[in-house]
């Protein structure tokens, strides 16, 4: 259609606030919107009637009122109304209704802005997650947050699309030119047409998840590793073990320089959503051990608060998805990972089997 009655685009949307002020310091003041219009507008009876007549009682002589804010980020206009005559009704929270509202906005480093956004005391419904929508093979990272009416807002980081597939591209053509194997000869083993594999390799193409798999057994690496998700092996935390004081000359000559913790001795926890932990180590140990049992869809969340070290979690069993600060991991039976224990991290099983891990903690050794 091109014609003079072509529809050409969104001119702005909507939210129905309870305290414009409050609104506008959280949307302008926390999210980087630009405040274009403020102002005070009033309606006549009919069209009150016409406009909110079905659910409140619209005075003939007032008609209705608002204050409204437009605020625009980066040329996308938001309006903010209050209602004023009749008074907004507070947001019921139910987004399983018809017309319930939310917004994405898009963040260029959303560890970073998650960071800011909980210094500044705003409500997360939970930490940053991966989705690739529904038909596409684009991956980007999002997290809910809640404005002051309870509203979600979505942040949005995506993934650069030539990046990624160039970075993925490389590695697989690297691993492969490693194993002495053509094209033709990986296409063989893997099912894949070697037309396919070159495209892949070059980045004008991107394999499926099911088909990463298969390239990732071919080669005998593990998906993780070409995707670049989690350090190698030999990057594992390097500890500086204390030295076992020696007996002196004239000391019982059975003592032993060792304690053992049984499991009767051990503290165990239960986290909600399935999520269970039991340390292995006394807690006088300045190396201590805890064990982790994740249940399918379960998850657990540390926000590193006044920790300091460094940890090395070790998966066992099924696999965990792991998000330290912005980036996120995906490790299998045997795979690990080292991290300063002062940064937020996310623990989540979206596998279809239990997980198990074994965690190293080092509150005396700085990360490097």
């Amino acid at each position: 259609m091109s014609g003079p009655d072509k529809i050409v685009g969104v001119h702005h949307f909507n939210l129905t606030v309870v305290d414009l002020d409050r609104s506008l310091e959280f949307y302008t003041g926390i999210l980087d919107f630009q405040l274009r219009s403020l102002g005070d507008y009033t309606w006549g009876p009919e069209y009150g009637s016409s406009l909110v007549g079905a659910h409140h009682e619209v005075s003939p002589e007032r008609g209705i009122s608002a204050r409204i804010a437009m605020v625009d980020l980066n040329g996308t206009w938001l309006e903010l109304m209050q209602m004023t005559e009749p008074k907004t009704t507070p947001f019921p929270g139910d987004v399983t209704v018809a017309g319930c509202a939310h917004i994405a906005i898009k963040v260029r480093n959303i560890g970073k802005t998650c960071e800011r956004l909980r210094a500044a005391g705003v409500e997360f419904i939970w930490g940053v997650e991966p989705l690739t929508l529904a038909g596409t093979s684009h991956p980007h990272l999002w997290c809910p947050i809640r404005d002051p009416d309870g509203v979600i807002v979505e942040l949005v980081e995506e993934t650069p699309i030539p990046t990624l597939m160039k970075t993925l591209g490389l590695r697989i053509r690297e691993a492969r030119s490693t194993r002495g194997l053509t094209l033709k000869e990986m296409g063989g083993i893997c099912d894949i047409s070697a037309a396919h594999l070159s495209q892949v390799e070059r980045g004008d193409a991107f394999p499926s998840i099911p088909a990463l798999i298969t390239i990732s057994s071919a080669l005998g690496v593990s998906p993780d590793h070409f995707l670049g998700m989690i350090a190698e092996a030999e990057d594992s935390m390097r500890t500086d073990f204390a030295t076992v004081k020696s007996a002196e000359a004239d000391s019982d000559p059975t003592e032993l320089h060792a304690r053992v913790a049984s499991m009767e001795d051990s503290q165990g926890q239960s986290a909600t959503g399935g999520v269970q932990w039991r340390w292995l180590t006394g807690s006088q140990e300045r190396i201590r051990v805890f064990r982790g049992s994740y249940e399918v869809s379960s998850a657990s969340e540390d926000y590193g608060v006044g920790q300091q070290g460094t940890e090395v979690l070790v998966v066992l069993e099924g696999s965990l998805t792991v998000e330290i600060g912005s980036s996120i991991h995906i490790l299998g039976a045997g795979s690990s990972i080292t991290y300063a224990r002062s940064v937020r991290r996310r623990f989540s099983n979206v596998g279809t089997l239990p997980a198990v891990a074994h965690w190293i903690v080092a509150p005396d050794q700085p990360f490097v």
